[in-house]
């Protein structure tokens, strides 16, 4: 299909967990057969750039949550 943005469906891909597939795999449906320039598929790709927006801002926040509590539990373990 034409102008389908393949490092998006890849990237929604590896955020795919059993509590979310089946939502995950229907949006993909629905982004690779809509129509291009269509309304729908203007939805479905802004739904999964949404999706996959949020899920790296809370794999980032993890990191940076993490990052902090070693830098925390190095400080106090010097003094």
């Amino acid at each position: 299909m034409p102008n389908l943005d393949y490092s998006l469906i890849y990237e929604a891909r590896k955020f795919i967990t059993g509590a979310n597939v089946h939502h995950v795999k229907t949006w993909i449906f629905c982004y690779e057969t809509s129509q291009p320039q269509s309304a729908r598929r203007q939805r479905y790709e802004i739904l999964l750039r949404d999706f996959v927006a949020s899920k790296q801002l809370i794999a980032a926040t993890r990191i940076r949550a993490e990052l902090a509590r070693c830098r925390v539990s190095t400080w106090t373990d010097a003094l």
